[in-house]
Formats: C-alpha cells, structure tokens, sequence
C-alpha cells in the first residue's frame, strides 16, 4: 500500500507495525488507570498517566519540558529521529500544565511516583500504550508513525496544516469513542479527565 503523498510527492509504501503484539513493554488500559486510583480520584498523578498515555512522547522529552501547547495540539521536541524532531499529536487537555514550575517533574520524580503508584509499570509503557490505544481505535498506520515521530523527515507546513486540520479532529474524535467504550468505573470521559479545546 502506498504511504502518505505528500504535496504530490511519492513515498515508500508504509510497513504497518503490529503493537498489540509487541512483548516489549508493559502498556496500560484505561480501566486500569482508573482502577489504580478508585479511591483517590482527584491524585493529580493519574491526570499525568492519561496525559502520558495520549500523547506518546518519551519520558526524557517530557521531562526536560520538550513540548508546547497551542489551541487543538501538543508541539513535541525530539532528539531521537528527524521525524520526532518538531511532531504534533492531539491535544486532549485544556488548560492542563503536566510541568507546573513548583512540582516540575525530573526523572526521578518520574520514577518514583511509577514505583508508588504502579510499580508493574514504568514510564516507557506510556508511549508503548499510546501506540497500541491509537492502533484499536483505528487509526491510519502512517498517522501513528506521524504522531510517534517514526517517520524520516521533519514535518513541512503542508504537513503540519494537514495534521492540525485534517488528522487531529478525527484522530481526538476515534481515540475519545475508543476511551468512552473501555473506561469501566467511570460514565463519562469528560467529566474526569478529558477537557477537549
């Protein structure tokens, strides 16, 4: 199957990657997060984990503050590849700071709240649990390599305006219905933690 053409431009078909049956990792489902802090619901560590989880990006990027937020996406930095150098995902928290200067999270702190609060995990499995969350709720394979920053070149306009206007509204909308038919101990996704701009 051909991959995405941009501008006209050809490209290599894309090789779809398989992440639900990856052994690697140790991915999350959204009941779980939930069930993690059925008795303390308002731990500001669990709007952390769903913000982790929908955004896929590393924990050293997250760490060193290595993204932005503008009105509908997460502007992620990247080192690691040309594709995850500038890379845009949705944005599904409204006015949500995940590094607020007085708590700023180091990498320490990272780990330590994984052993507190879920220590079978470790924060690697968030982006692992993004890529298989985006996969089931039916996502274009070369949207998600995008989103992951697993493609080759660095995003151009064209890119960029296509993913903001195109990818990110209907990319929110399945990711939000797969959510919405997986929580289990809680009736509305909105009213916890997901506030759409």
């Amino acid at each position: 199957k051909q991959g995405a053409n941009w501008q006209g431009r050809k490209t290599k078909p894309f090789k779809k990657k398989d992440y639900t049956n990856r052994k690697k990792g140790n991915p999350f489902t959204p009941s779980e997060i939930d069930n993690l802090f059925v008795k303390d619901k308002k731990n500001p560590f669990r709007q952390l984990l769903y913000w982790l989880c929908l955004t896929g990006i590393r924990p050293e990027e997250f760490v060193r503050h290595g993204f932005k937020t503008d009105r509908t996406t997460i502007e992620i930095y990247g080192q690691k590849t040309a594709g995850s150098y500038s890379r845009l995902v949705p944005l599904f928290f409204k006015d949500y700071d995940p590094q607020p200067t007085k708590t700023k999270y180091t990498a320490w702190k990272l780990a330590r709240d994984f052993k507190k609060y879920c220590p079978e995990h470790t924060p690697r499995d968030t982006r692992r649990t993004f890529a298989i969350w985006t996969q089931k709720a039916g996502i274009e394979a070369n949207r998600i390599r995008s989103y992951m920053g697993h493609i080759p070149t660095i995003l151009d306009d064209y890119q960029r305006d296509e993913i903001k206007t195109k990818w990110v509204p209907e990319d929110r909308k399945k990711l939000v219905e797969f959510l919405k038919q997986q929580r289990s101990s809680l009736p509305a996704i909105e009213d916890v933690t997901i506030n759409l701009p």
